[in-house]
């Protein structure tokens, strides 16, 4: 029996170390295939760039002013390409036709040495990843090959970070002489971590001599007289990745608790033999009958007929008493969690979509940069301010909840930018928050979702005339904030059919405000949270009520 549960154990923890190392190696091919697509996305996006083919042609008309905002907006290209992600190192795009070179911190004009380095690396645009002089690196001419250099009016050269790629792979490396390595054979490309010594390149050969073990599989290999629990991925740009951990130091623990384990099986059996005499005809049948419950509780059954009775008297009682109340707490504690972590879920998914509305900031972007164009000094200024609030709300504040006056804040931020991209459509009144209200607590983003609710289904098809008010009122025991707006109604629900999805917690197209009605009911109790009716503008109205003596 010590045997069996020896042997079971180093199973057990076997299998353990391969669904972790799984797990990492998906998460980690996953990942660096995704960084390297991006990257080589916003390499083709710089290509179509508008501005890129007036420089890149020597005829062009360009004033001195348009080439120079030309040459600085292709820079501020490469700065977001090379912070878009850890793995960039440099970026660089030569023009030969227009004599320039533009890197993310430079600006000069190409040399003999540059005109050398693009001929020498032009016949690797049509492959993934090149390696030379220790450097990785990606090249692009933005259109397919041509033999002909003289044709090619873009060379974009990205060198990635060869050390940060390493230092990734040595992460995984937590056991002793455990290691990793990304290998690509086509191109003998090889990084590996250090820890792992000399067992990466013995393991490369070996997984080289045969061809099935270049699939992606978990495998335990016999390398130098070792065995390795081996997992390998496939990288669509680095070949294989090849995670391996010895056997002996996984096992390692196990082996000093073999007889350990032995002993201790035999001390508790001798016990359970003389217990079991002692006890089996006093206490077998409540036993069992408590047994049976448990193995009720473990398949999730926390109905009233599980309650346990026991008579006057019966020792038993005490044990029967507290199961109950074990089983009541359970039951109490799941659904408190369950319903906890599903709006903890939602919201952190909503927050998430706000931080990085890619839509919402390049409109932002070139709001501002219209009214900076039309030489609108003042006005763009206030928006870049906005803008700042907006963003920093959301990036810097990490707390569940936040005072009233830095919610209120926030929303008005992003009121003022979406009223200033549709100043001509679009009246927004926003009343001043009541200043004895600033510094009570709410939970996050709960107003400018719902202004972004009114912008985006109330008031979206309307073209001019469109009325939005954010107001506050003090209503008996409620403090209120009412968003109304003059535009269609939202999905399509009427004030009636939205205040049932909400009272009977329906996911259909009132899952935004849902959500906030949900946070605002634990946070508050039952008799706050949303409202919705037809408002006086004739669209729709949405009430935040807050109970007032949640603050007193």
């Amino acid at each position: 029996m010590s045997s069996f549960l020896y042997y079971n154990a180093i199973k057990v923890a076997k299998q353990s170390i391969n669904d972790k190392m799984n797990s990492q190696a998906d998460f980690f091919v996953d990942s660096i295939d995704q960084q390297i697509m991006n990257i080589k996305n916003m390499m083709y996006d710089l290509f179509s760039a508008r501005k890129l083919v007036f420089l890149v042609n020597p005829n062009s008309t360009l004033t001195d002013y348009e080439r120079r905002e030309a040459i600085l907006t292709e820079q501020e290209r490469l700065n977001s390409l090379k912070n878009s992600s850890l793995l960039v190192k440099t970026a660089t795009l030569y023009l030969p036709k227009a004599n320039l070179k533009i890197s993310n911190d430079v600006v000069e004009a190409l040399s003999g040495e540059d005109m050398s380095f693009i001929e020498k690396h032009y016949p690797s645009v049509n492959q993934i990843m090149n390696v030379e002089d220790n450097k990785l690196f990606m090249v692009s001419t933005g259109t397919p090959y041509d033999k002909n250099l003289s044709m090619t009016e873009a060379f974009f050269y990205v060198e990635l970070n060869r050390d940060k790629i390493i230092d990734t792979l040595s992460t995984f490396n937590t056991i002793k002489n455990s290691g990793s390595f990304l290998f690509q054979q086509n191109q003998n490309i090889l990084f590996e971590s250090n820890e792992g010594g000399s067992y990466g390149k013995n393991m490369m050969e070996y997984i080289r001599s045969d061809p099935n073990h270049a699939e992606e599989n978990s495998l335990t290999l016999n390398v130098d007289k070792q065995k390795f629990l081996t997992v390998i991925r496939k990288s669509d740009y680095f070949g294989l990745f090849v995670q391996y951990n010895p056997e002996k130091e996984v096992l390692r623990d196990l082996q000093m608790y073999k007889w350990l384990v032995f002993i201790y099986i035999v001390v508790m059996l001798f016990l359970s033999v003389s217990i079991s005499a002692f006890t089996e005809r006093n206490i077998h049948k409540p036993l069992v009958k408590l047994l049976r419950a448990f193995s009720r509780v473990e398949h999730g059954n926390f109905n009233s007929e599980l309650k346990l009775a026991a008579g006057k008297g019966n020792e038993f009682s005490y044990l029967y008493d507290g199961f109950n109340h074990m089983t009541l707490e359970i039951r109490n504690l799941i659904e408190e969690v369950y319903i906890q972590k599903n709006l903890t879920q939602r919201a952190e998914l909503k927050q998430l979509q706000a931080q990085i509305n890619p839509h919402f900031l390049y409109n932002s972007f070139f709001s501002l940069s219209q009214k900076i164009k039309r030489g609108d000094n003042a006005i763009a200024e206030e928006f870049a301010q906005h803008l700042g609030v907006f963003f920093r709300f959301l990036t810097k504040n990490n707390s569940d909840d936040v005072p009233l006056a830095l919610e209120v804040e926030h929303a008005r931020s992003y009121t003022s930018i979406q009223g200033s991209r549709f100043y001509d459509r679009i009246h927004i009144e926003f009343e001043e928050l009541p200043e004895r209200y600033n510094d009570l607590l709410v939970p996050r983003l709960i107003l400018q979702p719902i202004i972004e609710n009114a912008f985006e289904h109330g008031l979206e098809n309307k073209e001019e005339n469109g009325m939005l008010q954010i107001t506050f009122a003090e209503n008996g025991p409620y403090f209120e904030i009412h968003v109304a707006d003059n535009g269609e109604e939202s999905s399509g629900l009427y004030p009636d059919q939205i205040n049932s999805g909400l009272e009977n917690r329906e996911q259909c197209e009132v899952t935004g405000l849902l959500n906030i009605h949900k946070r605002l009911k634990i946070y508050y109790g039952e008799r706050s949270g949303l409202e919705v009716r037809r408002s006086a503008l004739g669209g729709v109205e949405v009430i935040i009520k807050l109970i007032q003596s949640k603050y007193e």
